[in-house]
């Protein structure tokens, strides 16, 4: 099996989101970091290049593989912060956060303030927690 693109490295989170643009994405990904930090107690890692990973657990892909995964992470991608969550969450956690989409295990933001962080902080919460369990 091929080495997985998608695994920790030493790269520089700091530096990653120092280079974030428009000014508008980098104030949300830090204010995400931030937040995502204070929840898990953990360290924010580079995953690859674009990826910010807490944590750390084995996933199974579809080839039967067993493959290293952030417990929590996001990438702050051009047109939306995408939060990668664990699937097992309860739709209804959803209902009351804003604005925002949702894919099998991810959360699509435009920007921070479309959403209640009240909710997103449990929402990240929840998640870690049925991520560590």
């Amino acid at each position: 099996m091929p080495e997985p693109k998608t695994k920790p490295t030493d790269a520089s989170v700091e530096e990653f989101l120092a280079a974030l643009a428009p000014d508008s994405r980098r104030v949300d990904a830090v204010a995400l970091d931030t937040m995502i930090r204070a929840i898990t107690n953990l360290p924010s890692v580079m995953w690859g290049t674009s990826i910010i990973g807490y944590g750390s657990r084995s996933s199974q892909v579809s080839s039967g593989a067993s493959v290293p995964w952030p417990l929590i992470g996001f990438s702050p991608r051009k047109a939306n912060l995408v939060l990668y969550l664990n699937n097992t969450l309860d739709d209804t956690v959803f209902d009351s956060l804003g604005k925002h989409r949702r894919g099998v295990g991810c959360l699509y933001l435009n920007r921070i303030a479309d959403v209640d962080t009240k909710v997103l902080r449990a929402i990240i919460k929840e998640s870690f927690r049925l991520a560590k369990a």
